[in-house]
């Protein structure tokens, strides 16, 4: 197998949302030099911290500490450490080809509480060739190699990318995907919300609810609703991306800023703003069938549910 040698340019960086729980303080680390040691703080149960050990031009670099004091220490570890106890959640991250992991993120206060990661594709920028053509609203951008364009992971319900305030919802499954209404705020530079077509196995049409609305303080006037339409059959939706960040009429909570749809034809969008955190859902030879997500006035995060061929 043929490696390439990751930059650590930390522009399109995949943020992969951290597995675990919600307490306490959002941490990130970007690396900016390669992984030395990775120092774990533990006892019997549960993960107490966690030390990120890099060497640059000036040596050896150490994260700060995410997570609490505690717990006896393992460097350069390789696992598993802690207890697979009975009835926890598993996770897991394998990148198969082409991705490197560029740093780390999740939530830390007395304890590890979570951990997610920030990915890039190594492949040389040679192999990759995007043809860009002028956007026309109610149809996509049409490039080559489309089913290769977002390589990566495959898991089933990828997301949800932005914040972690809202309230949860989810679709659930179908057969196809007929339109997206994306609703967004021309004023505050937000997605509002989304609202979808599903397409049963039976062929009847179902639409969602509108997840989100039209912001905090804003009316019909200050928000513009763009309109994908999809045939189901010959088109099918593979894939998103878009941006997040904080939004002070939201108050103070990520909200979604942009968001792209690609189809195994081209490329719908993007909507919005390019602000904030980048973020991507990542497949191979697939389909969406199904979006998840949290909004409150807004459109706070969005994950998506595969359908893999």
């Amino acid at each position: 197998m043929e490696y390439h040698q990751p930059s650590y340019d930390q522009a399109k960086l995949m943020l992969i949302e951290p597995w675990g729980g919600t307490n306490d303080s959002e941490w990130n680390y970007k690396l900016t030099n390669p992984i030395k040691e990775i120092i774990i703080a533990h006892d019997d149960n549960v993960i107490n911290s966690i030390i990120f050990r890099t060497i640059g031009q000036e040596g050896t670099i150490d994260s700060p500490k995410f997570g609490g004091y505690g717990g006896y220490k393992k460097a350069k570890c390789y696992g598993p450490v802690g207890v697979n106890e009975v009835g926890g959640t598993s996770f897991s991250l394998i990148l198969k080809e082409n991705g490197a992991i560029l740093g780390f993120h999740g939530r830390s206060g007395a304890f590890l509480y979570a951990i997610g990661v920030y990915l890039k594709n190594v492949t040389p920028p040679e192999q990759i060739k995007l043809v860009k053509q002028p956007k026309v609203e109610e149809s996509p951008d049409e490039f080559p190699n489309k089913m290769d364009v977002m390589k990566g992971i495959q898991p089933r319900c990828p997301g949800p990318w932005g914040g972690y305030s809202g309230k949860g919802w989810d679709d659930g499954v179908f057969c196809t995907i007929k339109q997206v209404h994306i609703y967004m705020n021309t004023i505050i530079s937000a997605i509002s919300g989304i609202q979808i077509e599903y397409e049963k196995k039976d062929k009847m049409s179902v639409w969602s609810q509108l997840h989100g609305g039209f912001g905090i303080g804003v009316g019909n006037h200050d928000n513009v609703v763009k309109k994908i339409n999809v045939d189901g059959e010959n088109e099918f939706l593979i894939g998103i991306e878009g941006y997040y960040s904080l939004v002070k009429e939201n108050g103070g909570q990520d909200t979604l800023r942009q968001i792209a749809f690609y189809t195994n034809k081209g490329k719908y969008g993007p909507y919005g703003s390019e602000i904030g955190t980048y973020f991507s859902s990542s497949t191979a030879r697939g389909k969406i069938v199904g979006f998840h997500g949290k909004s409150g006035v807004f459109l706070n995060a969005i994950g998506v549910h595969m359908e893999y061929f």
